[in-house]
């Protein structure tokens, strides 16, 4: 015996056999029925799992432990013993498992969670607005509903409503060919006092590109415009930042690249550094198609800064004289690599929304829903872009 160490008495390391004895009989009510299974090491009908004399391994391998085997994994439990619900008078049972639900294939992760209250998708938004401004957009003539993009959603009206940059001048889209600007400012005009409006007009065609501005004095009188069109199915929110502002943010202050478009034909790159005579120009570059011709622009480095703006105040819609030919030249400075990112990408967003809604007015005028997502086919707007890019 270690020094230290307590003696028991031995009737303590025997086995009682009370201690197997199950004690869940006190707590089952009377009249139902039960089985009744002693599988304690001290019934008699135990028998051991393993008929050698070697003592089994304490170490039970780990559930998905790469070690276990199939006599690790446990069996498919079997309730054929316990009261069903016909046996027990008074209690219903309703089989939520996936088995009991779903008898006919394997059910999804959202089949699942739906009989418990989660929802299965998020569900479009009803749009309501204030008896007042309910008022305002139907007074005669009521502003109509709008032409809604295909696969454009219409974003939730506390989105909408977002103002970071603290403006007043509300974006709209959605808007009839035949939106004028008078008639947008008469618009924007029954939800308050207005600063400005602006109807973007297609000089070519001389209607609507479908989108427009109206500036407000204060908040409030923007909020209930963009409330307003928004119940009526228009892609509206408050005014982003433009375009030539993030251009300006993507600048280059330290740049001394500028950029000459409109330059003649046969021009070389000797000839357009003489051009900014007397300043000295570091390098210069033509840009040439795949036969060697001037495709009418090219680059001109300068020393500095300050060389750079004298000679875009001095040259920039400069005409020059080529072989008895007199071009306008054009002058900025060069774009940078986070400015071309930006304008391919303004470029490409502006020809999908005019394809886009080139194709809602067809569909409009064809009496198609003027619903979002409820045209004749989810595939044709697909279809007329895949046709209007071939073309």
């Amino acid at each position: 015996m270690y020094p230290g160490a307590h003696s028991y008495p031995a009737a303590v390391h025997q086995h009682n056999p009370s201690l197997y004895t199950p004690m869940t009989a006190q707590y089952i009510p009377h009249g139902y029925h039960q089985q009744h299974h002693d599988n304690s090491p001290m019934s008699q009908a135990w028998t051991p799992s393993h008929t050698t004399g070697e003592v089994p391994t304490l170490i039970t391998p780990r559930r998905d432990s790469i070690s276990s085997n199939e006599n690790d994994a446990p069996g498919t439990p079997s309730y054929a013993g316990y009261p069903t619900c016909h046996q027990v008078p008074g209690v219903a049972i309703v089989n939520r498992s996936p088995s009991g639900m779903y008898t006919q294939s394997s059910p999804s992760p959202t089949q699942v969670l739906a009989p418990y209250g989660m929802p299965l998708a998020k569900m479009a938004e009803h749009r309501s607005i204030s008896p007042s401004l309910h008022m305002l957009v139907n007074k005669e003539p009521p502003i109509p509903q709008a032409i809604p993009a295909p696969s454009s959603p219409l974003k939730p009206l506390d989105r909408a409503l977002e103002n970071i940059r603290g403006e007043t001048n509300v974006y709209i889209r959605g808007l009839h060919p035949e939106t004028t600007d008078e008639i947008l400012e008469g618009w924007g005009k029954r939800f308050g006092d207005i600063r400005s409006s602006k109807s973007i007009i297609d000089h070519s065609t001389g209607l609507c590109k479908g989108f427009g501005f109206v500036k407000y004095h204060n908040y409030e009188d923007a909020e209930n415009c963009i409330r307003g069109f928004h119940y009526l199915g228009y892609e509206v929110s408050f005014a982003r930042e433009s375009f030539y502002s993030k251009l300006k943010t993507f600048a280059d202050e330290g740049n001394t690249n500028l950029y000459v478009s409109n330059l003649p034909k046969s021009l070389n790159e000797h000839e357009l550094a003489s051009v900014f005579t007397p300043h000295k120009v570091c390098s210069a570059r033509i840009l040439r198609d795949k036969n060697g011709t001037c495709r009418g622009v090219g680059f001109a480095r300068f020393e500095s800064r300050t060389v750079c703006e004298e000679v875009i105040k001095k040259f920039n819609n400069y005409k020059v004289n080529v072989g008895g030919d007199e071009y306008t030249i054009q002058i900025r400075f060069a774009d940078t690599q986070e400015q071309k990112q930006l304008k391919q990408q303004t470029a490409a967003a502006r020809q999908f929304r005019s394809a886009e809604y080139e194709y809602a007015t067809q569909a409009h005028k064809a009496g198609y829903s003027s619903s979002r997502g409820s045209y004749a086919s989810n595939n044709e707007f697909e279809t007329y872009m895949t046709t209007r890019s071939v073309c």
